[in-house]
């Protein structure tokens, strides 16, 4: 029993030498690389983040903010795009993206609702979904966005 003993201290040993080694080796290394000089432009976000100067980086969802006068406050509005709603599609990021920064109105996927805030990539493709869905537009915000209603 007490060799048995023996060997496993032995070997813990041996474990805990080849840590320090390894890890010895790899702080070496990290410590004796040359590593490139950071430019300073680099840098610049940081400090103006920093500093307190957020104007650099928009909110998260600031390009629906032109959306937000024309809506109402509470209640729920459509959202068409350029592809009918998947929840794994990228695409679906930009309904997120809406329903956080126009809370506390609530984006529907499905096109029942009287209203609907319209977000496609171009014209046509806005005018298609539109009378796909049975709205008429209200408002041109932009190329493929705007506001629309039920006919």
């Amino acid at each position: 029993m007490p060799e048995t003993l023996g060997n496993t201290h032995r070997s813990f040993s041996l474990q805990r030498r080849g840590a320090f080694l390894f890890y010895g080796i790899i702080l070496a290394i990290i410590g004796f690389s040359d590593l490139p000089a950071v430019d300073p432009g680099n840098l610049s976000l940081r400090d103006h983040l920093f500093a307190g100067n957020e104007s650099l980086v928009p909110d998260p969802g600031s390009e629906f903010s032109v959306f937000k006068p024309h809506l109402p406050v509470g209640g729920a509005v459509s959202f068409l795009m350029d592809i009918p709603y998947f929840p794994y599609a990228p695409a679906a990021e930009q309904l997120y993206t809406a329903q956080s920064y126009l809370v506390p109105l609530v984006i529907n996927i499905a096109p029942t609702e009287q209203k609907a805030l319209v977000y496609c990539s171009n014209d046509p493709l806005a005018a298609g979904w539109m009378q796909k869905t049975g709205y008429r537009p209200v408002l041109k915000l932009a190329d493929g966005k705007g506001i629309a209603e039920k006919r």
